[in-house]
């Protein structure tokens, strides 16, 4: 009887040790942080008590957020005789739309004589594009930034170039000539140059001088007839000139009629 005592209280006492044993005994915990592709980007360890649960935290990691199905927190039993794994689930973190620089080279006249060069990036990163050395060219004029940031979008840069030997011709402008103020008494003067005087023949006039020549003809009848008869008589020079007054005065007197009659 008294045996059978000793055997219960020292099984009793194992079994206090062994609870106090397990209950100081711990065990390693790793939690990894993965991509996508299973591969580690951070890796963690930590302790556990063995036969309790051991609960771990996502963390945020610069440039990846974690997947949609996998949970924030996970919990595991610590087992001494198994490994304890947590895994976190990562993916590359979606950036802002990338910004492309297109750089063209031309001629003067806008002939592409190379290839173009193709640049991306994201926005807010610098840039910056050397123009090429083309054979047989020479860069005369940039359109364009070929430096500064990248922008959501393209940015376009020109290098234009001249081909060596050939000089440009520069364009003629035409002058345009000043107008001329006329003033009023110019357009007086012009306008007394440019007017020709038109004789206006008058029929009067022009039955008085029928009449003059009507009077020389008789005048030269009657001379004729004196120098005729000069040789014949002394008296010829006065009766010459009282016929030619009165010839005359018939002339005229027959012209007024006529005249007036008309």
């Amino acid at each position: 009887m008294k045996l059978l005592k000793k055997v219960i209280l020292l099984s009793i006492l194992l079994l206090t040790i062994n609870i106090k044993a397990n209950a100081s005994e711990t065990a390693t915990v790793t939690i990894g942080y993965n991509d996508i592709n299973g591969h580690v980007i951070k890796e963690k360890k930590d302790k556990c008590k063995v036969g309790e649960d051991y609960t771990a935290t996502a963390i945020t990691i610069s440039g990846y957020e974690l997947t949609t199905e996998t949970p924030k927190k996970q919990t595991i039993y610590c087992d001494s005789e198994f490994a304890n794994n947590i895994a976190f689930v990562y993916q590359v973190k979606a950036s802002k739309k990338e910004g492309t620089v297109k750089a063209s080279y031309v001629d003067t006249k806008g002939n592409k004589i190379s290839e173009p060069d193709l640049r991306s990036g994201t926005p807010g990163v610098d840039y910056y594009i050397t123009p090429k050395t083309i054979n047989g060219y020479t860069l005369v004029k940039t359109e364009g930034a070929n430096n500064g940031k990248f922008t959501e979008g393209e940015i376009k840069v020109k290098f234009i170039y001249q081909k060596d030997g050939v000089e440009e011709t520069p364009t003629e402008t035409k002058k345009e000539e000043p107008k001329k103020i006329v003033t009023k008494k110019q357009e007086v003067k012009s306008s007394k140059k440019t007017t020709k005087k038109v004789e206006v023949k008058s029929p009067v006039k022009e039955e008085i001088k029928e009449d003059d020549q009507l009077n020389d003809s008789i005048f030269e009848q009657v001379k004729i007839t004196f120098d005729r008869d000069q040789t014949k008589t002394t008296n010829n020079k006065y009766f010459y000139r009282v016929k030619v007054y009165f010839m005359t005065f018939v002339n005229r007197s027959l012209l007024v009629i006529r005249k007036v009659i008309i």
